[in-house]
């Protein structure tokens, strides 16, 4: 259908010339999912002894609520609601490759648009994709159906550790459990099963 003109003007500013629809594929995927958390019964913040760790609690909202499990990603990684509603607008004028070749003169072309689209237990974003047609192959691929998943992602500050609540600058600071059992299942002092996954940023840094 017809694009909006205040999109066709967005995109011709990311493209740095004037955006003709008809040259490009347009296609919508929800990229990502947040995931909601609170902060465990007596989790001390600061420097805590966990099991022969010694813990860096920089945050006390590091559990994710059981009923959010299911968006947590393929890799066990996960982002928090207030995080995607802060950030999902870094989305804007990212490039599209193909296989993670993130080689700027190798970009299949852009995204053009972000929306947060609030569901109830999550936050989606939704991402506008604009791939030059004249990779024909691609552009045949998706049309298709051949390709029809897309992957993300993205630079943190750190991460937190979903089970210790371990905040981490890099993968030397890493705790334990995300070194060597994320994805495992283990059990809260309620006796609630959660998943251990890596949360990325907290929505409290600047500016994303």
């Amino acid at each position: 259908g017809a694009v909006p003109t205040n999109l066709v003007e967005q995109a011709s500013t990311i493209f740095g010339s004037a955006f003709d629809p008809k040259q490009y594929l347009l296609t919508h995927a929800t990229i990502v999912a947040s995931v909601d958390v609170y902060q465990p019964t007596n989790a001390k913040l600061g420097s805590v002894l966990d099991d022969g760790f010694r813990v860096n609690r920089k945050y006390g909202d590091f559990r994710i609520k059981a009923e959010c499990a299911k968006f947590i990603n393929n890799n066990k990684d996960a982002w928090s609601r207030g995080v995607l509603v802060k950030a999902f607008e870094t989305f804007i004028a990212g490039h599209n490759f193909v296989e993670h070749v993130q080689i700027e003169s190798m970009s299949k072309g852009r995204i053009i648009d972000a929306v947060a689209r609030d569901i109830g237990d999550s936050v989606y974003i939704d991402i506008l994709i604009a791939t030059d047609r004249k990779h024909a192959d691609l552009v045949t691929a998706i049309e298709s159906g051949k390709m029809g998943t897309l992957s993300m992602g993205c630079t943190v500050d750190g991460t937190i550790c979903t089970k210790c609540g371990h905040w981490a600058a890099d993968e030397t600071e890493m705790c334990p459990h995300i070194k060597y059992q994320k994805g495992n299942s283990f059990f809260d002092e309620q006796g609630s099963q959660h998943i251990v996954a890596e949360l990325c940023g907290h929505d409290s840094l600047e500016p994303t």
